[in-house]
C-alpha cells in the first residue's frame, strides 16, 4: 500500500468517541484521535474574512466547472468539498477537497448548484463562502461522479445533470419553489427549522470529527485534522446532516426512539470497508496532497492526505 493509504488506516484505527448527541431524527457522534501531524493552514472562510484570497470567475465569460482562486497567504487555505460558493455568475459546490496553495492562483473544479442564472448580481463578480456544507446526499452522488470521471478522464468533473436533478430533488421534497434553481433558496426558506436541529448540537473540546445518523442509519463522516479549523467548519457540517434529516423526517417519519448504539455501528462499518490497493484509487490533488478515492459495495470515501 502506499503511504498515503497507511497514513489513512493509522487514523482510522485511532479513532475515539464521545456521547452522541441527538436532536429528532438526527444524532451526530463526536470523533476524536491522539494522531495529529497535519501541517498548519487557514480555513476558506478564514481566508476571506482576512482577504487573503479572492474567488472569482476564470475568465470574463465564465466557466460553470472551473473557478480561480487566488492567495495571497502564507499559509495553505483548506478548500473542503460540499462547501457553496457563492457569487458570480451562479452559486457553485466543491467537487473535492483541496489545500491550496500559499501566494498562488488555483483553478479549482466545482458543480453549478443554480441551473437558472448565469450572470453577475448586482453584488459584483466576487465570490463568498455560504452557511452550510451540501447535503450527504448531494456530496456522495456528486463524488461518486467525479470519482468516475477521475477513473477515465482523470477530470475532477463531476455530472452536472446530475446535481441540478437533486437540486431540484431537494426544494421538491421540502416543498420550496425556487426562483433559480439554487439549493441556498431551499436553506433560506427552511431557516428556523433548520435553527431547531442545528441549535442542538455543540462541538465538545478536542473534536476533529463528525458522523451522522440518520433514522438510525449512517449516512456519512467527515474529518478536519486540526481542531481549530474543525470548531470553525463545526455549524456548516451541521447544516448539513440537518438538511437531509429535516427532508427525511417528513419523508420517512421519526424514528428517533430506535435502540442503537452508534460507536458499535460506527466501529464495525470502519472494518467491513478497508481501504487497500483493492479498493482504493490515488490521484494528484489540484493543490498540495494525494486525493484519494475508497470505492466499494454500500461505501465511498475521499480524503486528502498532505505530509
Amino acid at each position: 500500500m502506499s503511504q498515503a493509504v497507511t497514513t489513512v488506516n493509522s487514523l482510522i484505527a485511532s479513532f475515539q468517541f464521545t456521547d452522541p448527541q441527538q436532536k429528532e431524527n438526527l444524532t451526530l457522534l463526536p470523533m476524536f484521535s491522539e494522531l495529529n501531524h497535519s501541517p498548519e493552514y487557514l480555513t476558506l472562510d478564514d481566508a476571506l474574512a482576512r482577504k487573503l484570497l479572492t474567488i472569482q470567475e476564470v475568465s470574463e465569460a465564465g466557466s460553470v466547472p472551473e473557478l480561480r482562486a487566488i492567495s495571497q497567504a502564507n499559509l495553505p487555505i483548506l478548500f473542503l468539498e460540499g462547501e457553496e460558493l457563492v457569487g458570480a455568475k451562479q452559486n457553485r459546490v466543491l467537487n473535492t477537497t483541496i489545500l491550496v496553495k500559499e501566494r498562488a492562483q488555483t483553478v479549482i473544479p466545482v458543480s453549478c448548484t443554480e441551473a437558472g442564472r448565469w450572470r453577475s448580481r448586482a453584488s459584483g463578480i466576487r465570490i463568498e463562502s455560504s452557511a452550510f456544507v451540501h447535503s450527504p446526499r448531494m456530496r456522495l452522488l456528486k463524488n461518486l461522479t467525479v470519482t468516475k470521471n477521475l477513473e477515465i478522464y482523470r477530470s475532477y468533473r463531476s455530472d452536472q445533470r446530475a446535481v441540478w436533478n437533486m437540486a431540484d430533488r431537494i426544494a421538491f421534497e421540502a416543498g420550496v419553489t425556487t426562483q433559480t434553481g439554487a439549493v441556498w433558496e431551499v436553506v433560506e426558506a427552511k431557516s428556523v427549522e433548520l435553527e431547531d436541529y442545528t441549535s442542538a448540537f455543540e462541538p465538545v473540546e478536542g473534536q476533529r470529527g463528525i458522523a451522522g445518523f440518520i433514522n438510525g442509519e449512517l449516512v456519512g463522516l467527515d474529518w478536519i485534522s486540526h481542531t481549530s479549523a474543525f470548531a470553525k467548519l463545526f455549524p456548516k457540517l451541521v447544516a448539513s446532516y440537518a438538511l437531509d434529516a429535516m427532508l427525511r423526517r417528513e419523508k420517512d417519519g421519526n424514528e428517533s426512539e430506535r435502540e442503537m448504539d452508534e460507536k458499535a455501528t460506527l466501529r464495525q462499518f470502519l472494518l467491513n470497508h478497508k481501504w487497500n490497493s483493492d479498493t482504493t484509487r490515488e490521484f494528484s490533488s489540484v493543490g498540495y496532497g494525494v486525493d484519494l478515492r475508497l470505492k466499494e459495495d454500500y461505501a465511498f470515501g475521499a480524503a486528502l492526505v498532505h505530509e
